[in-house]
């Protein structure tokens, strides 16, 4: 029976991922913002879709914070990892505000000067970056990023083991996802920041680019990409924003920030091996 296939080269997604592996802090998520199966938590098993975490199921002993109410019908044999198997390692401020950028992307022009979130003074973002390698990418956080992760122990190991097919039995028998069993991840850990951020993408398909990336405005309520290449315009930076990056810091609320903006997840991955 013919099956269908699709053949891409590598998406914004994709070459953000790969280019900032080298900060070994997880998979950089081109979509940080919540999905529709719900903000990103500690013990979730679920995917990767085009740059998004997506929630299948949680296995966390707190089934009523973290269920996941997104996918009809729900897995009705789900053994829940116990509560003595979770000890978590919290850095607060594990990422201090600033510009994170692959090897390759050189500083060209401009300035940055950050205001913390709600600071009555006016933010300015001037940035100018070259891209001299195939690929590159670039994260700019307005606020700090706090990671937390799981401590790698063998029970948790062990659990993830005895349940993993299960796991994908439901999401690819009952559900019908078109996934292989080494995406079904189980979430480890992952830094997260308020919605104050900028990813930007940068590709060519064999020509060597230079792009230059520059955004301003008085409280980041405005920004405008401008690119030169050295050729063509083919692998043109691909930019996205986080919502409050588009707001003035006098109109947000003056209370905590919403830290739900997963930038990096860490993952246990399942791989089958042939005896």
């Amino acid at each position: 029976m013919p099956e269908l296939h699709h053949t891409k080269k590598a998406s914004p997604s994709e070459v953000y991922a790969t280019a900032l592996a080298p900060l070994l802090e997880g998979y950089a998520l081109w979509y940080p913002e919540p999905h529709a199966s719900g903000e990103v938590r500690l013990c979730d098993v679920g995917y990767i879709r085009d740059g998004a975490f997506v929630r299948i199921l949680n296995a966390s002993p707190d089934t009523e914070r973290s269920k996941v109410d997104f996918w009809t019908p729900r897995p009705d044999e789900l053994t829940p990892l116990s509560y003595s198997s979770i000890i978590c390692d919290t850095r607060n401020k594990a990422f201090a505000p600033g510009v994170y950028r692959s090897e390759g992307l050189e500083e060209t022009e401009g300035q940055l000067q950050i205001s913390p979130p709600g600071c009555s003074v006016n933010a300015a973002l001037n940035i100018g970056y070259s891209c001299n390698a195939e690929q590159g990418a670039l994260l700019m956080l307005n606020g700090p990023g706090n990671k937390e992760v799981l401590f790698d122990k063998d029970d948790i190991r062990g659990y993830i083991l005895d349940n993993h097919d299960y796991w994908y039995h439901y999401a690819r028998s009952v559900l019908q996802l078109r996934i292989q069993h080494e995406d079904l991840v189980f979430v480890r850990g992952y830094v997260k920041t308020s919605p104050d951020w900028l990813v930007a993408s940068f590709s060519s398909t064999g020509s060597k680019i230079k792009a230059s990336l520059n955004a301003a405005s008085a409280a980041f309520g405005s920004a405008n990409l401008t690119v030169s290449n050295t050729r063509a315009h083919r692998g043109s930076p691909i930019v996205r924003f986080g919502r409050n990056l588009y707001e003035n810091p006098e109109s947000l609320p003056k209370e905590e920030p919403n830290m739900s903006q997963c930038i990096l997840v860490q993952r246990y991955v399942v791989k089958k091996t042939d005896i």
